[in-house]
């Protein structure tokens, strides 16, 4: 009985042996796992782990649960030293792969960052570039590097004045554009103007010429002016330049990879009669992006902006490359005709200025007192004046000739007679003085005789007459006394005085500067007039008892066109008061300086009369002057 006692407590103390031993290794295992799941946890996202698939965890004890928790916290700074360790394996083999690389390097390389280039880039950077440009201006001389060919009938260079041409002045760009003179050249004749060789092997390959051109269609004939592109020996046709009566910009997009790249301008006479003409050339990259003058907006008030073609194009503006708003303010419509004239409100004691050009405005008004200086394009102003008196009007055409300036009371101006006009065929300042009325509007014409056809700038100044000069009318004459102030001698000038009088017994010799002397005669006597011109051409002197002096008929007149003393003696005066103008032709304006002789005739020659007739038998030393010979009748 006690030996099986005994094998029963050998029994329950083995199985209980083995229950302790069952509980110990499932901790460690409960403990291990926790160090696992932990480990995973730490190396994935939480989007990445399946919980549904992993395995239902007991409920552990709360001594067990402090464990995990301790373990986890290890678990994660042993994460951390992993982490920081893998890191510097990756810097350690960086610096190996460096090293390698040094080693292999040769010894005077310097050293350098390492960035990652491709063997090919797919969009490489392209240069865009101005790469010719062209405006003709340098002289009237063919350009640098420029051809002409074959020169028979050539290409010329010049100012828009020549016969067929816009006008003096009127180019794109001042002062000079080309021209394939079809004005002179018989029909058939091919000439062509050459660029410099251009390599555009080194752009982008897309390129943009650009110019303006002006030649107004004649028809029935074909004149013509074409654009060729030249590659290498071969020739690529590109634009025929069309006609237009107003300076037009053509923009012609072309290809090329040629590095000897020539751009033709062909041109051909059909017995035209107004030449073509190009100005302002340019070759571009397709995509250089420029920026030019952009007028849009009111066309009476316009808005001046610098953009590129396209944004101007959409603004629903004019764009010119040659151009900015800050050195060319775009032009008004102001002025164009008698419904959008300029307006010229005078101030007291203010001098209206306007600087502006007749370009552009069109020929609207070829019928006026102005006569053949109304067949170019014209401005128009309406004037106000604030009170009733003299106003002075002066023109300054700034190099252009045949110029008129015209005032009348209607608009358009009368063909006839007009308040006042003045017209000149040098390019000088003119003008007249007139009487106006406030309350009146008054309306002022500038225009030309073709050509030119317009005036590309010129000067209005308008302002209230000065004190009149002594001399400067009939109404302020100096003052002669005759015989009183015998012998009279008196150094003048006629510049600043204006042009009063233009249509006078003197003819052509009237359309300068005016002087008004008024001789008053006291005594019956006879008188000798001399105007010394010094060295001034182109005089004239007259005398009349009316002034105005008639337009025909003067008591006496004389003209000169050398620098000589000149005048006419001998001129038998009643007592009476009398008018003495001297004037000179358009060139110059003026005479800067002068002197007017008057002197009394002596005692008349000893042939004076038929009873004291001489007689010739001895033709030696014989009287042969009339010179203060008296006058004995018809």
């Amino acid at each position: 009985m006690k030996k099986i006692l005994l094998l029963c407590m050998v029994i329950l103390l083995l199985c209980w042996g083995i229950s302790f031993a069952a509980k110990t290794v499932a901790a460690d295992k409960t403990d291990t796992s926790a160090k696992v799941e932990k480990t995973t946890l730490n190396g994935e996202s939480k989007d990445d782990r399946n919980i549904q698939n992993r395995p239902e965890m007991p409920e552990l004890p709360a001594a067990v649960s402090r464990a995990v928790i301790k373990n986890d916290q290890a678990a994660e700074e042993l994460q951390k030293k992993q982490n920081i360790q893998l890191e510097e394996a990756k810097l350690e083999e960086q610096a190996k792969a460096d090293r390698l690389r040094d080693d292999q390097a040769p010894t005077n390389e310097i050293p350098h960052i390492e960035t990652f280039v491709p063997l090919h880039d797919p969009n490489p950077p392209v240069t865009l570039d101005l790469i010719l440009s062209q405006s003709f201006d340098a002289d009237t001389l063919l350009p640098t590097d420029w051809i002409i060919s074959p020169l028979t009938y050539r290409w010329r260079f010049g100012n828009g004045s020549a016969s067929g041409g816009p006008g003096a002045g009127n180019v794109h760009s001042t002062p000079n554009a080309a021209f394939f003179h079809v004005f002179s050249y018989p029909s058939g004749q091919i000439d062509s103007l050459i660029s410099p060789s251009m390599d555009l092997s080194a752009h982008s390959g897309s390129y943009v010429l650009r110019f303006w051109n002006w030649e107004p269609i004649y028809s029935g004939y074909d004149d013509s002016a074409t654009v060729w592109l030249y590659e290498n020996g071969n020739m690529t046709w590109l634009y025929h330049i069309p006609y237009a009566s107003a300076w037009t910009i053509n923009e012609i997009p072309f290809s090329s990879s040629s590095n000897d790249a020539r751009i033709y301008f062909i041109g051909y006479s059909d017995y035209g009669y107004k030449d073509p003409y190009i100005d302002d050339i340019t070759v571009r990259d397709a995509g250089d992006v420029i920026t030019g003058r952009c007028c849009y907006g009111d066309p009476a008030f316009p808005s001046c902006t610098d953009v590129s073609h396209d944004d101007c194009i959409g603004l629903g503006g004019s764009w010119d490359e040659s151009k900015n708003c800050q050195d060319n303010q775009c032009p008004s419509t102001l002025g164009n005709d008698c419904n959008t004239p300029v307006i010229a409100n005078l101030v007291s004691g203010q001098v209206y200025t306007d600087q502006n050009t007749t370009c552009g405005k069109l020929n609207d008004y070829s019928n006026t007192c102005l006569g053949s200086y109304d067949g170019g394009e014209d401005i128009i102003y309406k004037v106000t004046v604030p009170t009733d008196g003299c106003y002075k009007f002066t023109l300054d055409p700034q190099g252009s000739t045949y110029t008129g300036i015209a005032l009348d009371a209607a608009c358009p101006l009368d063909p006839t007679t007009c308040v006042a006009s003045h017209t000149s065929s040098s390019a000088i300042t003119h003008g007249f003085r007139v009487e106006l009325s406030a309350g009146v509007e008054y309306w002022l014409m500038i225009d030309t005789w073709p050509s030119p056809a317009c005036i590309p700038s010129y000067v209005l100044t308008i302002e209230e007459c000065p004190p009149p000069l002594p001399g400067q009318d009939c109404n302020n004459p100096i003052v002669v006394s005759l015989p009183t102030e015998l012998p009279y001698s008196v150094d003048g000038t006629t510049c600043g005085l204006i042009d009063d009088y233009n249509n006078t017994c003197l003819g052509a010799y009237d359309y300068g500067e005016d002087i008004i002397y008024r001789i008053d005669v006291t005594e019956t006597g006879d008188y000798n007039f001399e105007l010394d011109p010094h060295t001034y051409t182109y005089t004239g002197i007259a005398l009349d008892a009316a002034c105005p002096l008639d337009p025909t008929t003067c008591i006496a007149s004389n003209t000169q066109y050398a620098a000589t003393p000149h005048g006419f003696t001998n001129i038998h005066l009643e007592v009476g008061s009398y008018y003495l103008m001297i004037d000179n032709d358009t060139s110059p304006y003026c005479i800067p300086d002068f002197t007017l002789n008057i002197t009394e005739c002596s005692a008349p020659p000893a042939n004076d009369n038929c009873a004291n007739a001489q007689i010739i038998g001895n033709v030696i030393d014989l009287e042969f002057s009339t010179r203060c010979a008296t006058f004995d009748g018809a």
